[in-house]
């Protein structure tokens, strides 16, 4: 069953969310911390959300699926982020060490939940197939 480590991943996305917005570097012009730190932290509640939907052993199969597809399109998203936060760092931007930090880590909790998401639909669709719960 996948909703328990699907609301910790989220919560841990919450945490690099909310820890990479509190530690951020302000802008120097408008001198507030860019609200995009807060992606893992939203990305973490729909997680977290879908887990706790999944809780229901009727809404469980729709819920972790979508919450796969969170996963994913969240690697996706991180994955196409990378290159532009490497050149930042490059650059010696102020940001880019908290940012690239940021990504990495929300980029590793994704991939590792979407692996833990597919074994347990293979592992499901193997108890179907067996005929047991």
């Amino acid at each position: 069953m996948m909703a328990k480590p699907t609301i910790i991943i989220g919560f841990l996305l919450v945490l690099v969310g909310v820890g990479g917005y509190c530690a951020g570097h302000p802008d120097p012009v408008s001198q507030h911390v860019s609200y995009t730190a807060l992606i893992p932290a939203a990305i973490g509640v729909i997680l977290a959300l879908l887990g706790a939907i999944s809780l229901n052993d009727g809404a469980r199969k729709h819920a972790m699926h979508v919450a796969a597809m969170v996963g994913l399109l969240s690697i996706v998203a991180v994955a196409m982020r990378l290159p532009p936060t490497f050149a930042e760092l490059q650059q010696s931007s102020p940001a880019a060490p908290l940012k690239l930090a940021s990504m990495l880590v929300t980029l590793l909790l994704c991939v590792i939940f979407l692996v833990m998401c597919i074994r347990s639909f293979i592992q499901a669709r193997r108890n179907r197939l067996a005929g047991t719960k």
